[in-house]
Order: structure tokens, then C-alpha cells, then sequence
């Protein structure tokens, strides 16, 4: 079983990632988890996965967290949670890490709700990846630029493809 566990250290990657690239998403609650052990899909590492959590479960989720003051978890309705795999976040490089950062923010998606509030959403893959990591990235994860080895998964998950690891699958 994997477990969970609040991932303080990434927020600064993460706040300078939205504050350059995903301006909407400045302000919106976003918690960031590490997953322990790395959870497998399809014979393959899970290097993320996002999620929305709302209503009560949202304000019971952040009552435990320190920080936080009732004023703010009274309006609480929803919350993006991006874990990321420790283990292979430590074997990758700076490169690897922000594209990872990057494609996880791509899946909050902000919209309106009939009366007006903002709704998150989960964006979902527009090909097997994003256009825009395609296009400053690449599109072939066999060809990639300085040996990035992420690519991604046919469920929406981030996975880890790297020959140290044994898998039954070609990533695609």
C-alpha cells in the first residue's frame, strides 16, 4: 500500500513553476504529497497523479494540516492534490523534475460553476501528453532532450521508464 504524507520541500518548485507558467492557478489550493512506496500501473513506476478533493472531504482533509484558519476552511470546497513518487523524483534530474512539476499543474483546470464560483477541474491528456510539453520538449520520449526519461501513461498517469527498472510493456 502506498502511503501519503504532506511534501512541504516541493512548494517552492511548484509556486515558481505557477507563477512563471499557470497564473491562474496563483491562490488556488493546491497540496502537494510525496507517495511512498511508488505505486506501479500497467508494470510501470507511477511518477504522479492528480486529484480534486471537495466538499467535506476537502475541509476534513485540511482541518488536520497546521496553518490553515477557520475563515479560510469554512469557504474550503475543493482542492487539487498532486502526489509525486519520492524514490524517482530523487533519480531525476533538474529537467526531469520540472516537466514532471509541469505536467501535473496541466491537469488543474479552472472553470465556472453555474453560480458564478470557480470549479477545478482535471484536464485530461490532449494527445498521450500535453501539446505544450510537446512542443518545448518533443514529442519522442525515445529521442529525449538531456536523457529525460518520463513519459506518460494511456491512463493520464506519469510514469517512469528507465532500464534499471524491469517492465512487461513498451511505455506506449
Amino acid at each position: 500500500m502506498t502511503d501519503l504524507r504532506p511534501a512541504p520541500e516541493l512548494k517552492p518548485l511548484f509556486d515558481r513553476i505557477i507563477r512563471e507558467e499557470f497564473p491562474d492557478l496563483e491562490g488556488e489550493y493546491i497540496e502537494i504529497l510525496w507517495m511512498e512506496p511508488a505505486p506501479m500501473t500497467s508494470g510501470k513506476i507511477v511518477l504522479g497523479r492528480t486529484s480534486i478533493v471537495s466538499g467535506k472531504a476537502a475541509k476534513i482533509y485540511f482541518s488536520k494540516f497546521d496553518g490553515m484558519d477557520e475563515d479560510t476552511l469554512a469557504e474550503l470546497n475543493q482542492v487539487f492534490v498532486i502526489e509525486i513518487s519520492e524514490t524517482p523524483w530523487l533519480d531525476m534530474n533538474e529537467n526531469q523534475k520540472r516537466r514532471l512539476v509541469r505536467h501535473e499543474l496541466m491537469h488543474c483546470g479552472l472553470t465556472e460553476s453555474k453560480d458564478g464560483n470557480v470549479k477545478y477541474t482535471i484536464i485530461p491528456h490532449d494527445v498521450e501528453d500535453f501539446r505544450a510539453l510537446i512542443e518545448t520538449d518533443g514529442f519522442d520520449f525515445f529521442e529525449p532532450k538531456e536523457s529525460d526519461d518520463i513519459a506518460t501513461s494511456s491512463e493520464g498517469t506519469a510514469v517512469y521508464d528507465n532500464n534499471k527498472y524491469d517492465y512487461e510493456e513498451d511505455p506506449f
